[in-house]
């Protein structure tokens, strides 16, 4: 064979595994769903919500407030607020809720606590001074619905010991419509490899993980110094045996999207550090669906009207991976945006990747560390 038939062969092979990567997703995630169970109001357990806060008190109000209104005994539940040196009124709004409602707590975290960064330093710290057998991890500047909290604690019934919760992103704008249609995409992956016990990660904005397979692991302290804190540890937990359960449901929690550009790369430059740490075999596979533009490009070069087919085929199965989902959280998504999204996500990713090699540092709440 030639150079130029083997470049051929290499690209439908990729241009392959891209649709059979999508097909097979959306075939899971359809034919293996496994819905949220229900538990018994008597059998509620215990829980310890644990915040992250740096310089947040533009957000937290909202976020204890959606907490304090859940459909939850509230001696039940426990809210400890990690302050990460904020210079701005964090502490004293934590101060003020936990004058008026006993189960809020200010915690003032120390930096590099076992010479950890970021979130994991201030969710370590967090852990160490919960009380109960369920930890779940919350942004501060997420708001959740009135049933979160039940729907995250059920699978535990179930012998599940990480869930990852449902999160969908607000905002009407173009921008802040994208990054809903890519957090929708990144969970239908998560509940297609879940349901079928090939987990990827859980969601560290909205996570549980239960306090048997926190310690387990050693806890943040024994995973080390990392910006994919979440990604780690729930990769350490099924190395362990535990089992993930990814919800998918009406509701859930609600994020704020990225509204700058670099905020939007820096978050796909850590997420990109957390794809890079999966097995081989689902890594590669993995990349090629988020930067599958790149190929769309080159066929451009070789085959417009091939080109054109791939396109038109990746958003047919995009757009009834998204269909899907809105069908299961109740909620709908413009065709234009469907449309749109992946192409826009596609872009994104792939020049993240492209100069990945020389960003590898983080950027986390205004401070740069590496």
């Amino acid at each position: 064979m030639t150079i130029s038939e083997w470049m051929d062969l290499i690209f439908i092979l990729v241009i392959v595994t891209i649709v059979l990567q999508k097909i097979v997703v959306l075939v899971v995630f359809h034919g293996r769903f496994r819905s949220a169970p229900n538990i018994a109001e008597e059998v509620l357990p215990t829980v310890s919500i644990l915040i992250p806060a740096r310089n947040e008190a533009g957000n937290l109000p909202a976020c204890l407030d959606s907490l304090l209104q859940l459909n939850y005994p509230l001696d039940k539940i426990e809210i400890l607020v990690g302050n990460d040196q904020s210079v701005d009124a964090t502490a004293d709004i934590v101060k003020g809720y936990g004058q008026q409602f006993v189960q809020i707590k200010l915690v003032n975290v120390q930096p590099q606590y076992h010479g950890l960064k970021a979130r994991s330093n201030v969710l370590a710290q967090l852990a160490k001074k919960s009380s109960h057998k369920l930890l779940v991890f919350l942004d501060a500047d997420m708001t959740v619905n009135f049933n979160w909290l039940r729907e995250m604690v059920a699978p535990t019934k179930y012998g599940y010991n990480i869930v990852s919760g449902y999160t969908e992103v607000e905002g009407s704008g173009w921008l802040a419509q994208f990054q809903k249609v890519d957090w929708m995409s990144v969970i239908v992956l998560l509940k297609a490899g879940a349901d079928i016990y090939k987990p990827g990660t859980a969601l560290g904005n909205n996570m549980l993980v239960s306090r048997k397979a926190y310690d387990a692991v050693g806890g943040y302290e024994q995973i080390g110094p990392t910006f994919t804190e979440d990604n780690d540890l729930t990769l350490a937990a099924v190395k362990k045996g535990f089992l993930v359960f990814q919800l998918v449901v009406p509701g859930g929690a609600r994020t704020l999207p990225m509204v700058t550009w670099s905020d939007l790369y820096r978050q796909r430059n850590r997420w990109m550090q957390g794809a890079f740490k999966q097995p081989f075999i689902r890594l590669i596979p993995l990349l090629l669906t988020r930067v599958y533009i790149l190929f769309v490009a080159l066929a451009l070069v070789i085959d417009p009207v091939s080109a054109v087919g791939v396109l038109f085929l990746f958003s047919w199965v995009d757009l009834s991976s998204f269909w899907g989902m809105s069908r299961k959280i109740k909620r709908n998504v413009p065709v234009h945006i469907a449309i749109f999204a992946p192409v826009f996500n596609s872009l994104l990713d792939t020049f993240t990747l492209l100069t990945f090699p020389w960003n590898k540092g983080v950027i986390w709440k205004g401070r740069k560390l590496k």
